[in-house]
């Protein structure tokens, strides 16, 4: 068996492991009994269900505002650090310190879970928000100083941000937005935050970026 083989056997039998323990501790989730299903009569049709998602999400302006933000941030963020970073990573300090950039994000994201169970603010969804300025950081940082510890510390920043933000995005919908509408503000919400991000990393791949990518690099920050 080759050495790639390995690893990726490796990497599945951990996986498995972890659904494993994830199946685990789902089932230890003690929650509400359902209601009884609609009468076939009552059922609402897919169309219906489709143009009320929309409306759920629009009427809450709160909602969709951070929507409109994060559709934004994350074509920015997205797009530069999966098609930029690399690039900038081959001129300088090489794919594996990569890899280390990409794990101190997912530290970041960790601590900033750690914090969320022990902090509780008043207005914890206006805190995560303005975090999320500290985006612009990682992406900074990739486009003026690409040196391995600057960019470890501006993407662990950056995790740490996110995590913050998206804990408390989670709660302030679950907590204000009824149960029967949640799935279709979620679903609205997903839509919107993410549907610009494939356009934003094909819009770096073009040969001026790849000959010059820190340049190019300096148009994602002004948009996170």
């Amino acid at each position: 068996m080759s050495a790639p083989t390995r690893r990726l056997t490796l990497k599945d039998t951990f996986d498995g492991h972890r659904i494993a323990v994830a199946a685990i501790l789902f089932s230890r989730l003690r929650l509400p009994t359902a209601p009884a299903a609609a009468a076939p009569g009552e059922r609402s049709s897919i169309l219906t269900d489709l143009r009320e998602g929309p409306r759920e999400f629009s009427r809450r302006r709160w909602v969709w505002i951070v929507v409109l933000q994060f559709g934004v941030l994350n074509a920015a963020f997205t797009g530069a650090t999966t098609v930029l970073g690399p690039l900038v990573a081959d001129e300088t300090f090489g794919r594996g310190g990569w890899g280390l950039v990409v794990a101190a994000h997912t530290a970041g994201f960790a601590a900033g879970a750690l914090l969320a169970l022990r902090w509780r603010p008043r207005r914890a969804l206006g805190i995560g928000v303005a975090a999320m300025a500290s985006a612009a950081v990682p992406l900074a940082s990739l486009a003026l100083t690409p040196a391995l510890p600057t960019l470890i510390a501006a993407f662990a920043l950056g995790g740490f941000a996110i995590e913050l933000f998206a804990i408390a995005w989670d709660q302030s919908l679950q907590t204000h937005v009824p149960r029967a509408a949640l799935s279709r503000v979620y679903s609205n919400d997903m839509a919107g935050s993410f549907i610009a991000a494939p356009s934003a990393k094909c819009s770096w791949g073009p040969s001026p970026t790849q000959r010059a990518p820190r340049p190019c690099s300096w148009g994602a920050p002004p948009w996170s």
